[in-house]
C-alpha cells in the first residue's frame, strides 16, 4: 500500500509566463491532496462515496473529477511509459469529498496537486525513474494537452520541487530551478472569489504572443527587450509586454525575498496587479474588491491573478487582516505556509 501526500501550490509571479518559457515564482501550499492506493490491472479510484473506473489503455476524458488521473495515463503512454492500474481512494484539504463543489475541486489548483500524486504514485509503483522536474513537466501536459487548459502555469513545478519554508523560482525555458527562503516576518494569504472567466477572445492571447515573438525573431519571452516592443505590428504587443515585466518582476521579487525586503516584495505585486489588469482582459467578479480590502488593512502587497488572489503581509498584521477580508467580501481566506513538494511513502 502506498501513501501520498501532494500540496497545493499559490502562484505568486509568473501566472502566464510559462507558456513563452518565462520566469514564474511560487509556492507548494500547506493544503494538500492524499491518495492510499495499491497496484491493480485496471484504475479504480474513489472521491468520498464516487468511485470511477477504468482501463489504463487509451484514456479518454469523461468530464468529471477523475479527468487528471485519465490524462496521467495519457501522458505517460504518449512519453513511452506503460505503467499499471491502482485501486486508490483520494481524500485531503484539496480534493476530499468536502472541498469540491458539482464534482469540481474548489481551489484553482487542487488538478495539478492530483495529478502530482498519481504521477509521483506511479513513478514509485512500477518504478517509472521519473525525476521531478519530469513529472511536473508531465503534469503540465496533462493540463494542456488532455484537460484543454490554453494557459500553463508554475504550480506543477511548486507541487513537484516545492521545500517547506521556501519559494520555488523556475526558469520554464532552460528547465531549471532555485529555492529561495521565505522571511519568517512574511505571511502569504490566498483568497478566491471561484468565479474567475477569461473575457471574450482571451483564448487567441496564447496565439498572438506566439506570433510577436516570431516577428521579433525570438524563441521566448526572457529574449525579449522591451525596447523591441516598438518594432511589433500584432495585438500580441501588449500581452507579450505583460509577461517581459512579469519575467523581471519574477526575478526581483525572489532577490527581495532573498534580501528580507519585504516592503519592495509587496511593491512588485502590487505592480503585477495592475499591469495585468491593464494589458491582459479577465473577469473575475469580486477580485478588485479583496485586493483593495487588503490594501486598507495593512497588506505589503496584494495581487488578483484571475479568481485568486495573493496577499503579502507582515505575521503579526495577518490574522487581523485574514478576518478584514473574511468579513468584508464572505469568503473563506487562508493563511498559507509553504510546504514540501509531493510525498510518497509505502507500508
Amino acid at each position: 500500500m502506498y501513501q501520498v501526500r501532494s500540496p497545493g501550490a499559490a502562484v505568486l509571479f509568473g501566472d502566464r509566463t510559462p507558456d513563452s518559457d518565462g520566469y514564474a515564482l511560487a509556492v507548494a501550499t500547506d493544503r494538500s491532496t492524499t491518495m492510499e492506493a495499491k497496484p491493480a490491472e485496471d484504475v479504480t479510484v474513489s472521491l468520498g462515496d464516487d468511485t470511477r473506473a477504468f482501463a489504463t489503455a487509451d484514456p479518454q476524458p469523461a468530464g468529471d473529477w477523475a479527468d487528471p488521473i485519465r490524462g496521467c495515463y495519457a501522458v505517460l503512454a504518449d512519453a513511452g511509459f506503460e505503467p499499471g492500474g491502482f485501486e486508490g481512494v483520494v481524500d485531503g484539504e484539496l480534493f476530499g469529498s468536502d472541498a469540491t463543489e458539482g464534482g469540481v475541486p474548489a481551489d484553482a489548483n487542487a488538478t495539478s496537486s492530483l495529478e502530482l500524486a498519481v504521477l509521483a504514485l506511479l513513478g514509485a509503483a512500477y518504478e517509472l525513474d521519473l525525476s521531478r522536474l519530469e513529472i511536473a513537466r508531465l503534469a503540465r501536459r496533462v493540463e494542456t494537452e488532455f484537460l484543454g487548459r490554453d494557459r500553463p502555469t508554475a504550480a506543477p513545478f511548486a507541487i513537484a520541487l516545492g521545500k517547506a519554508g521556501s519559494a520555488l523560482f523556475l526558469d520554464a525555458g532552460e528547465g531549471t530551478y532555485a529555492r529561495v527562503a521565505v522571511p519568517n516576518g512574511l505571511q502569504i494569504l490566498t483568497a478566491s472569489t471561484g468565479t474567475d472567466s477569461p473575457a471574450p477572445g482571451a483564448g487567441e492571447d496564447g496565439d498572438s504572443v506566439r506570433q510577436a515573438l516570431e516577428e521579433l525573431g525570438v524563441e521566448s519571452s526572457p529574449a525579449v527587450d522591451l525596447t523591441m516592443l516598438p518594432r511589433l505590428d500584432s495585438p500580441g504587443a501588449d500581452r507579450l509586454g505583460y509577461l517581459v515585466r512579469e519575467n523581471a518582476r519574477a526575478s526581483q521579487a525572489a532577490t527581495a525575498l532573498d534580501d528580507g525586503e519585504l516592503d519592495r516584495f509587496g511593491e512588485l505585486l502590487d505592480e503585477a496587479h495592475h499591469d495585468l489588469a491593464e494589458n491582459v482582459t479577465v473577469d473575475a467578479p469580486g477580485a478588485e474588491q479583496i485586493v483593495e480590502t487588503a490594501r486598507e488593512h495593512g497588506a505589503d502587497g496584494a495581487r488578483a491573478i484571475g479568481a485568486d488572489i495573493v496577499v503579502a503581509v507582515e505575521s503579526d498584521r495577518a490574522p487581523a487582516l485574514l478576518e478584514a477580508i473574511e468579513t468584508g467580501n464572505e469568503l473563506r481566506a487562508r493563511l498559507v505556509d509553504p510546504a514540501d513538494g509531493v510525498v510518497v511513502s509505502e507500508k
